[in-house]
């Protein structure tokens, strides 16, 4: 039966170094590695000595259940030529990037004076790693970007630095939540004029890691078990770093005057509010729609923060919220991790999932399609949903704007009749979602990452799960 195994340059008292660091870091990650017995927490060690330079390296801890056979490179170059040519065994050369491969392949852009950020990736390949790319057919390059999603900018980087290396570009594996890549696909060899036979994996993380998290909401007692009526609010609308299309969410609905919400902000997650102030005022809405898009604006600006909940709202606990208010209100406005582009599934719409609740996602063309296609269901039976289908932003978000209306008018009566009938799909959500446990999709992902190397993935959206 044929494997794949990942490969690293360096261990360390049983410790993974993670590939493609520049020298200088690799060295000092190395000592520390020797000297404490442990690479535990060397993100934060090297954050805090370097800072953001370091993010781009921090990646080796969702390799567990990819492959369960790890070799050295040396491992590799020692052994007899049978041992790495063996048409059973995939050898795939591991680049964790944690979210950053932007940063990671294109680090001269920064304004940091460190000598660590000014290496990519690519840059930083041994020679026997770029050679095996050439010689070896069952050699990859594998660059794992866990969440962040890619863009034409990062597809075109890798081809670019590629290029100048002589790497085939059928030799590299990109791995991200990305649905839209044959779209950058397209405009790249339309660019170039060539065919862009880079491998790409969609692996929609948020789908396995919320599956994993609901048999602990469950052990906490923090989980929607009670399909009650006559809850007291209507909506969940949760906003942690603000985005232009966030804000004007929450103007939305400050200027429509709703007042029964589980809605939380803080405007101190706002690096520069005035950026956002154009996509509240364009021309192509009506002036009675932009005055109360500025009303709410106004109210958004005086109150600051609001919170939804009194769970801790560190970033590590982001699946934690409060399920008491799931159980009091009747839906979720879900203001997804992107807008514009990047067409992905993270863990905010998971948690509608996980606490039964039925959705209007404010975020990217085509993502209730997506969704589908993981064998969840949505609502369209019961309100419109054609703003999925509408690729022009502003269009888009004025039609979602209209069905919240719609369902903050709804009374709690009309609700509760209403949630009666779409129970079933509530039911199946998250039952959908349990299915993705990484016990029950382990194999399915190893099955297609050989299915990849062998150019036998097929699906539209090249998805590994």
């Amino acid at each position: 039966m044929k494997n794949t195994r990942l490969v690293f340059e360096n261990r360390v008292n049983g410790h993974l170094i993670p590939n493609a660091m520049p020298t200088y870091l690799k060295k000092r990650l190395t000592e520390h590695a020797i000297k404490h017995d442990n690479v535990e927490g060397f993100r934060e060690i090297f954050e805090s000595e370097f800072g953001q330079p370091t993010f781009p390296y921090a990646a080796t801890w969702d390799i567990g259940w990819i492959t369960n056979e790890v070799d050295l490179l040396s491992d590799l170059s020692s052994a007899s030529d049978d041992y790495i040519t063996s048409n059973q065994v995939y050898y795939l050369f591991y680049i964790g990037t944690a979210g950053n491969i932007e940063f990671g392949l294109n680090p001269s852009d920064t304004d940091s004076d460190s000598d660590i950020i000014k290496t990519s990736y690519f840059e930083n390949l041994s020679s026997t790693v770029i050679d095996y790319t050439k010689t070896k057919n069952n050699f990859f390059i594998y660059i794992s970007n866990l969440q962040e999603g890619i863009s034409y900018n990062i597809v075109d980087e890798i081809y670019k630095q590629a290029t100048k290396l002589n790497i085939p570009l059928n030799k590299i594996v990109l791995q991200s939540d990305s649905a839209d890549f044959q779209e950058i696909k397209n405009k790249l060899e339309k660019e170039y004029k060539t065919n862009i036979d880079l491998k790409y994996i969609m692996y929609s993380w948020a789908l396995p890691l919320s599956a994993e998290y609901i048999q602990q909401l469950q052990e906490k007692n923090n989980i929607f078990t009670n399909f009650k009526t006559n809850r007291k609010n209507k909506v969940v609308c949760l906003n942690r770093r603000l985005k232009d299309y966030r804000l004007t969410t929450i103007s939305f609905l400050l200027g429509m005057g709703y007042e029964n919400m589980y809605l939380s902000y803080d405007i101190d997650w706002c690096d520069d509010i005035s950026k956002y102030y154009n996509f509240l005022t364009l021309n192509s809405y009506e002036k009675e729609f932009k005055d109360t898009l500025n009303k709410g604006f106004e109210i958004f600006k005086a109150t600051k923060k609001r919170k939804a909940d009194d769970i801790d709202d560190a970033f590590d606990k982001v699946y934690f919220d409060d399920a008491k208010m799931y159980e009091d209100s009747y839906f979720s406005i879900v203001t997804e991790s992107e807008w514009y582009a990047k067409q992905r599934i993270t863990e905010k719409i998971t948690k509608a999932f996980i606490n039964h609740h039925p959705f209007v996602v404010v975020g990217p063309y085509k993502t209730l399609e997506l969704l589908k296609f993981y064998g969840f269901k949505t609502f369209s039976e019961f309100w419109n949903e054609d703003y999925d289908n509408i690729k022009n932003p502003q269009d888009r978000f004025l039609a979602i704007t209209k069905v919240i209306d719609k369902l903050m008018n709804l009374s709690t009566e009309e609700w509760d009749i209403l949630t009666k009938k779409i129970q079933p799909i509530l039911i199946h959500n998250r039952k959908c979602l349990e299915n993705f446990k990484q016990t029950k999709v382990r194999d399915k992902f190893l099955q297609n990452i050989l299915s990849l190397l062998e150019n036998k993935l097929t699906n539209s959206y090249y998805s590994i799960l």
